[in-house]
């Protein structure tokens, strides 16, 4: 009865992520009129469940947060390369020594400290970026040290995790946004079955 295809066929207007209700289950519609010749002559629909794409939604959302820690990642070592490439044109090749050393050795630590605790790379390498991201943004971020995380039994929950995560430090970045003191720690843990994560901010 809501199909709106006469409605379509009529007015020759194209409906799209339209939401409707079929019993119960909602559903976005797209609603078309087939023309031949310049002639209307009939519509059709699609149906995409609701919850299907509001998965994929998430899954997009997932992917944006993991770009968007990686080009701070890269944002921060490009500024990195910026102080070498200006001590090298001055020549001060002691200062030179003295600054790749000490980004070396930070790098190594921090590094060294997620890979023994987080055991899935591609979650390690996210926390890593999230490290630069809050660097960039003025912003003290810690992973816990009591933290830890085993390499996952079923690899699909990796992208989940990855989306849960950036989801509470995203969070956790806004609410300290205003903040003096911009302070945020990320605490994960395992016990038999049971995975915890949790965060706390100054904000």
């Amino acid at each position: 009865p809501n199909t709106r295809l006469i409605q379509v066929i009529a007015s020759g207007e194209a409906e799209l992520n339209q939401e409707q209700d079929f019993y119960g289950l909602s559903v976005l519609t797209n609603r078309l009129p087939m023309v031949v010749d310049g002639e209307i002559i009939g519509a059709i629909s699609t149906f995409r469940d609701k919850t299907e794409v509001k998965m994929l939604a998430e899954q997009l959302t997932g992917v944006r947060d993991y770009v968007d820690a990686l080009r701070a990642q890269a944002h921060e070592f490009m500024n990195q390369l910026h102080v070498i490439l200006g001590l090298v044109n001055l020549e001060s090749y002691k200062q030179l020594a003295t600054y790749i050393n000490r980004i070396v050795s930070e790098h190594e630590a921090e590094l060294s400290f997620v890979a023994k605790r987080i055991r899935e790379p591609v979650i390690a390498g996210f926390i890593l970026s999230k490290l630069s991201l809050a660097r960039e943004k003025n912003i003290i971020m810690h992973l816990a040290a009591e933290s830890y995380i085993p390499q996952p039994k079923q690899e699909n929950i990796v992208h989940e995790m990855v989306t849960i995560i950036g989801n509470l430090v995203e969070n956790a970045f806004d609410a300290v946004a205003n903040s003096d003191h911009k302070e945020v720690e990320l605490h994960m843990y395992c016990d038999e079955e049971f995975l915890g994560r949790h965060e706390s901010d100054t904000g």
